[in-house]
């Protein structure tokens, strides 16, 4: 994927959302599960990403911030265990510049050029059936840096998402431990997420990190819906 190289608490959305206008050529996928019902969007590198983290924001985004989806260098999720060789986790370094925020949408769609639900190359996913209708995470930073985590960033595009306005979490703060995090749409119409082409977004803003610091970093693993 050329765009890698270029370079939460329960969380509960109050937000509410009505299906985004989008064409009907697209094709719409039904997630696989695992034997916990669970649609894995990252679990370790190795395996295909059924969302691509490719869009990158804002421009000037590449030369604020570098992603690493094989970093292997991050402690195991149970304390209790050792990590081996095929533990992954996606590791985002940011050296803070203009205009001081930058972010990743993991979409489905084409990766170059990045596809931004403008038109028909991309596909989505019918997340409606899933059982809890979650988006889970988890993730930790040495620095306690701050992240907001977002979901259905193209319900304005005419091949976005059914959710017609994004859902975010509130801004977390990050511990140096593994943290699971939750964002509940459990809420929301089978209709408004039959059609989900942005399954999982970060962004970080300079202007919520405590102190002043020149640059952060932190790290993402086990990312899922259920």
């Amino acid at each position: 994927m050329k765009c890698l190289i270029r370079s939460l608490t329960l969380v509960t959305a109050l937000s509410t959302g009505m299906p985004g206008v989008f064409g009907a050529e697209m094709e719409i996928k039904k997630p696989t599960l695992d034997a916990q019902g669970r649609f894995y969007l990252y679990r370790n590198a190795d395996a295909v990403l059924p969302y691509i983290p490719c869009d990158w924001m804002p421009g000037e985004a590449s030369k604020l911030m570098k992603v690493d989806i094989n970093c292997t260098n991050a402690p195991p999720l149970d304390p209790g265990s050792k990590a081996t060789e095929k533990d992954t986790c996606i590791l985002v370094s940011v050296k803070w510049g203009f205009p001081n925020w930058c972010g990743v949408a993991f979409v489905s769609g084409p990766d170059s050029p990045p596809w931004w639900g403008e038109d028909d190359r991309g596909w989505a996913y019918d997340l409606s059936g899933l059982k809890q209708r979650k988006l889970i995470f988890y993730a930790r930073s040495e620095q306690g840096a701050s992240i907001q985590v977002k979901v259905g960033i193209l319900g304005d595009k005419p091949h976005g998402d059914s959710l017609r306005f994004p859902v975010e979490t509130r801004w977390l703060k990050l511990s140096k431990n593994w943290t699971r995090f939750e964002l509940d749409l459990s809420k929301y119409k089978p209709e408004q997420l039959n059609r989900i082409c942005n399954g999982f977004t970060f962004v970080v803003d300079r202007a919520r990190q405590e102190g002043s610091a020149d640059s952060l970093d932190f790290q993402l693993t086990n990312i899922y819906w259920e």
